[in-house]
Parts: C-alpha cells; structure tokens; sequence
C-alpha cells in the first residue's frame, strides 16, 4: 500500500522522466495522491483514485503517459505559440486573458475550442488560422497544414482572443494575441472564409465579386 513518502517519490521521478514542465504531487483530503503537470501551453491533474491503484508504482506506471505527452509537446508547442505578426489589427492583452477551452464532440471525436472568456464561453463560435496568422484557406495553405490539426491557431469571433492549437487536447491554451474582431479587415475576411469555408453567400461589399 502507499506510505507517506509517496508523494516526495512520485514527484521526483516524474520531474525525471519530464524535466521540461513543472510537476508536483500531493495528497488530498482522502489520502489520495494528486499529480499535476504543468508547462507554459497546458496542465492537467491524475488522482490515484481514478486510476484504481494500490501503490505509488502502479500510479507512476499508471500516469506517466500523460506527463510524457505533456513533456514531448512542449518544444513543438513553444514553437507554435510564437505567434507570427497577425494580418489582421489588434489589440493588447491585459495580462490576465482567460484560457481556452476543449469540448470532446460525440459524433466525431474532434475537439473544438471555444474561449475561456466568460461573455464568450459556450458558444463554440470560433474560426481557424492557419500558421502563418491568415483565416485558413484551402486554396493557400498545403496539403500537410491542412491534415495537421495542431498547426495554426484558433480565434473566438465574438472578442477576438487566439489560441495556439498545438496543445488542443491537453488545454487549456493560452491566449496568445486578440484581434480586433470590430475592424473592416476582419470582418472582411472573416465573411470570406466564412463563404470558403462553409459556403455561405457574401455580406461585405468587398466580397461581392466571389457570388
């Protein structure tokens, strides 16, 4: 069974096998060992008690998949979260933006990002860029980018908060720029990768001439 030294163990051997994020471990108030991971795109949290495990080895055995995965997205992440210089206007962040959000879907497995922000979260209203910065567009991008889920980003349409999708299946992510989702350059792009993307018809007199 677990001893008291478990904790200051696990802890340990963690940071070990994954020196690249930040890991504690501690006990809650049922006794339970609790594991978190963190780095600059992510973090999540294993309690023994979820795992149905007796010992402080079939735990580490149990979770260390998930700090490796954590772990060895870390560099390509970082890489992804240097934002290149958005085409479109900003503004600045404050410094305490909300994370984004993952919701699994049912039908497809997919999980999409919503924002974290609390006049935004729940309406999954979202759209796609790809790495470079611009709205994604199958007629520019390749075909490797186009099958890569995690390259590019994701931006909220109602406040304009970006988040980088390399770490879209561990979240939360981070908010990395905000565009300034009231400007005619977004709007402008947004109706036409709207009309690319979904096939719905053009609202902006810039747009016309693609009916």
């Amino acid at each position: 069974m677990a001893t008291t030294n478990d904790a200051t163990w696990l802890q340990r051997k963690l940071t070990e096998l994954c020196p690249n994020i930040t890991i504690t471990v501690t006990r809650d108030a049922q006794n339970n060992l609790v594991a978190t991971g963190s780095s600059t795109l992510g973090s999540f949290t294993e309690r023994s008690a979820d795992h149905d495990v007796d010992t402080r080895d079939e735990f580490y055995n149990a979770v260390r998949g998930y700090f490796l995965d954590l772990d060895h997205d870390t560099a390509r992440a970082a890489v992804k979260a240097a934002v290149p210089e958005l085409p479109y206007p900003t503004v600045p962040l404050t410094g305490a933006e909300p994370s984004g959000i993952t919701s699994p879907d049912a039908d497809n497995g997919v999980d999409y990002i919503g924002c974290g922000a609390t006049e935004c979260a729940g309406d999954w209203d979202v759209s796609y860029l790809a790495a470079d910065g611009h709205l994604w567009d199958s007629r520019r991008i390749d075909e490797a980018e186009e099958n890569d889920v995690l390259a590019g980003y994701t931006v909220c349409n109602h406040c304009g908060r970006v988040y980088p999708n390399a770490h879209r299946y561990q979240g939360p992510l981070p908010t990395v720029a905000r565009i300034d989702v009231t400007t005619d350059t977004w709007l402008d792009a947004l109706d036409l990768y709207n009309h690319r993307t979904f096939a719905t018809q053009p609202t902006r007199p810039a747009n016309q001439e693609e009916q």
